[in-house]
């Protein structure tokens, strides 16, 4: 607090130099906080965002902007740079535009308000907004109406469900926009987003379309232009951006990747931002695509009629994905054929039209096309009996039964049978426990459930490499649903982990505790416990990796039972099989097995302890940490038993699952006999022998 305080204090004061039109004395202050002081993203935002204003305003025109794009770049929500931003790009438009913005939308009003809203707020250009209403049946029409009167909304109701596609092309020819805008009904727009897109545009006489920089709730990176890996038969231009990786900077903000800090070309976008003329040569979606390729589908026919896409990274949109896609059946398996097909794409030399049919070869595999398609058409019963045929009647894969269960269980959970659809989507985790979609249906499901915000402090012994640790905190921030406290305890770490660390700690959700001495990764637990504030405290290996919902899983097993203080996640292997399901069953019996071999492990019940222990606070006050004694193996037994001495229960929890990534030097038989004998003389503990059985 005290290194923070000096921080804001200097801030102040450069920001006092720069009222009192000291700009030279002001930005050296703002450089000497950067240069020589540790700063969080929104700090280092604020002040790249001052700096800018302050040389723009005595004339470096060139410079103050790039300082207010560096200011968007730290902080992806940083509404005062984005706003500055767009006065200093209204400078540079040569002449008014028009903006129509396409939305298709199907009840989810509360949504479309959202969207509508920040267009209207933060949009520079005149408006069209022109709403496909699908049709709705929650009040959308209702709310369509009332909006139109302020004249720059103009409803178009569909007399049948016609899905997303026809209802896109029919917005698109009811525009009359200079530019044209296909956005989805669960997105918001940034300040200046439609000026600097139309600047990005203008730049380039080549350029038919602008690809925004799409951003998740998170503020952090989901889409930064599409840069597609495949090349093709027929068509030379395809396969121009194959050396691009967009997914190295996904999940982060833009500070420290500079490639993407600028436009470019890229080959499509999920939001496209049209010149008129562009769309008058390539026309709307192509309508054999449902939903899912229509956009790289209209990309690479922007490429065909010797158009540019380009990736304009100030023009932002926030797509809310995560809290609004709730039980939606993949569609991607009706599309990818025919576009793969369309476009003659090959990747590494191979087709992929042969890549996907060897993936989903059979009559199966059409069934299942068929009850997706039927489901995407709302009619829940036929697909749901052609998902029972292909159950009853096929030789399928694991993974497939499992997508069948997920899309079961999503059509009952939103035809308002919602025991029954959980009960199908916890059917498909426990068919192929590498099923992410059905963990991020589970999600949803539960997150209705809960009462009350709760923050889980998650400990993480370090001793391992940067890698397998990367991908610990990465799927801890990526796959909880609460909020974190994230506490790596070096034991001491190499030089990779501690460089890694330094970069991580600036997101804010990061504790670092190092020790001077390797201590064992027991005493380390101990550290990072007392440090905890979490209501939920979980001691993770940092060669684990949690699925999707893991954290609400606990909590909504926890909460069912009061005299429960410690839950016990199912630890699977990287290829999905059991490795630990709560430690009172014969673990030989079960050990590399999958769990729909097991249907007593598909239910919480009690059981003597977790390998990866998620503790109640009041638990945890009880019981305290780790005994010492015990060096590794024995401790989290040990910790089992103390927890029911205190009068609470382990119980185990079969839809919280972590991925263990088993290092060399987990074997260790000497250590583990050392921690079984004092294990077994402190409890006293003894066990059968045949003869005595007998």
């Amino acid at each position: 607090m005290h290194g923070e305080a000096i921080v804001n204090d200097m801030y102040k004061r450069a920001l006092e130099l720069a009222n009192e039109g000291r700009a030279v004395e002001a930005i050296e202050a703002l450089k000497e906080i950067l240069d020589n002081h540790a700063t969080t993203c929104s700090q280092r935002s604020m002040i790249y965002n001052d700096a800018g204003s302050i040389l723009y305003s005595r004339g470096d025109a060139v410079n103050g902007e790039e300082f207010i794009k560096r200011a968007v770049f730290t902080d992806l929500f940083n509404l005062v740079a984005y706003r500055n931003l767009k006065q200093v790009n209204a400078l540079k438009v040569r002449k008014p535009h028009k903006f129509s913005i396409v939305i298709s939308t199907f009840n989810r009003v509360e949504w479309l308000k959202k969207c509508v809203e920040s267009i209207r707020n933060n949009s520079y250009f005149p408006l069209e907004i022109l709403v496909v209403c699908d049709p709705c049946k929650d009040g959308t029409e209702d709310y369509l109406a009332s909006e139109s009167e302020k004249g720059d909304l103009i409803p178009v109701i569909n007399e049948e469900h016609l899905g997303v596609t026809v209802s896109t092309n029919k917005g698109l020819l009811r525009s009359t926009g200079d530019y044209i805008c296909i956005l989805n009904d669960d997105v918001e727009v940034m300040p200046g987003w439609d000026l600097a897109a139309a600047c990005t545009i203008d730049a380039d006489p080549s350029a038919g379309c602008a690809v925004p920089l799409v951003i998740s709730e998170e503020g952090t990176v989901a889409n930064p232009g599409s840069y597609w890996p495949y090349k093709s038969l027929h068509f030379s231009w395809i396969g121009k951006y194959t050396g691009v990786d967009p997914y190295c900077v996904v999940g982060n903000t833009l500070e420290n990747f500079p490639d993407f800090q600028v436009p470019r070309e890229c080959d499509y976008g999920i939001f496209p931002v049209m010149k008129r003329e562009c769309y008058e040569k390539v026309g709307g979606l192509d309508l054999q695509f449902a939903h899912y390729c229509a956009d790289p589908d209209l990309g690479y026919r922007i490429q065909q009629q010797g158009y540019k896409n380009i990736y304009c990274p100030t023009s932002v949109i926030m797509h809310c994905w995560m809290s609004n896609h709730k039980g939606v059946p993949s569609r991607t398996s009706l599309d990818e054929p025919k576009f793969y097909e369309k476009w003659a794409l090959t990747q590494d030399g191979v087709k992929m039209t042969d890549m996907f049919k060897a993936m989903h070869e059979g009559q199966a595999m059409e069934m299942y096309n068929t009850a997706v398609a039927l489901a995407t058409d709302g009619k829940f019963e036929e697909a749901l009996g052609v998902y029972r045929d292909i159950i009853k009647g096929q030789t399928v894969s694991r993974l497939l039964i499992s997508f069948i269960y997920n899309d079961i269980g999503s059509i009952l959970y939103s035809s308002g049978c919602a025991d029954l659809g959980e009960e199908f989507v916890k059917k498909a985790i426990f068919t192929e426990c590498l099923n992410t979609l059905a963990y991020k249906n589970l999600m949803n499901m539960n997150s209705l459930k809960v009462k009350k915000e709760l923050k889980f402090s998650i400990i993480i012994p370090a001793c391992g490499g940067e890698e397998s640790l990367k991908k610990c905190i990465t799927s801890v921030r990526n796959n909880g649903f609460f909020s974190n406290e994230i506490i790596v305890i070096c034991d001491p770490c190499k030089d990779g982990v501690r460089d890694y660390l330094s970069r991580e700690i600036e997101k804010g959700d990061l504790i670092i505790l190092n020790n001077e001495r390797r201590i064992g990764t027991v005493e380390s637990a101990n550290k990072g416990l007392l440090k905890s504030s979490g209501d939920y405290i979980c001691i993770l290996g940092d060669d684990a990796e949690v699925m999707p919902g893991w954290d609400l899983s606990i909590v909504c097993t926890i909460d069912e039972d009061p005299l429960a203080g410690c839950a016990a996640p199912l630890v699977i292997s990287e290829k999905g099989l059991i490795l630990s399901s709560g430690t009172d069953v014969d673990v030989s019996r079960v050990s590399g097995k999958t769990l729909d071999e097991f249907p007593e492990l598909q239910s919480p019940r009690e059981c003597d302890y977790a390998v990866f222990p998620v503790m109640k606070r009041e638990c945890l006050d009880k019981v305290v940490g780790f005994d010492t004694r015990s060096r590794k193996y024995s401790a989290g037994p040990d910790l089992g038993h103390r927890v029911r001495e205190a009068g609470y229960k382990n119980i185990y929890c079969p839809t919280s699952v972590v991925v263990r990534h088993l290092r060399d030097d987990h074997d260790a038989p000497g250590e583990l006999n050392n921690d079984e004998a004092v294990f077994c003389n402190k409890r006293g503990l003894t066990q059968k022998t045949e003869d005595q059985e007998e």
